[in-house]
């Protein structure tokens, strides 16, 4: 089994169907998760090279999240890419003892999703070879 480049944690549908399409085109491997359990399963599973999450997820404390998959013994450590809500600001440094590496703010401008998520994670060369992508191609 073939663990994914990225982990999309978001449970708008809408915004994190967008997001997941663009990395995908690209060629990244990615699985979508609408909750932080569901998240810290799949992680556990089989462990991303990046998850990005949207800090405001319904009910939950995206944070606390982030700390517990950082204290992980089993798992290497996991970048975390956060989004933030309209109007927020991100201050370097501000989430790196929970593991968060950087941030987008919505809404999320696709090209600048990909550009940091290369930060992270290389894309491979090509898409593989019989993955569904699902996606059609983004306009440039």
């Amino acid at each position: 089994m073939d663990c994914p480049d990225i982990i999309l944690v978001d449970n708008q549908n809408d915004s994190s169907d967008l997001m997941a399409d663009a990395l995908t085109v690209k060629g990244y491997a990615v699985e979508r998760a609408a909750s932080l359990d569901a998240a810290m399963r799949m992680i556990r599973r089989c462990p991303p090279r990046l998850v990005i999450g949207s800090i405001s997820i319904s009910g939950e404390n995206f944070l606390a999240f982030c700390r517990a998959l950082k204290k992980e013994p089993d798992l290497p450590g996991i970048p975390v890419l956060v989004i933030l809500p309209e109007q927020a600001r991100y201050e370097p440094g501000y989430g790196e003892s929970y593991g968060i590496v950087d941030a987008l703010v919505k809404p999320v401008d696709l090209s600048v999703l990909v550009q940091k998520a290369r930060r992270w994670v290389e894309p491979p060369k090509e898409p593989s070879e019989g993955r569904e992508t699902g996606a059609t191609a983004l306009p440039p």
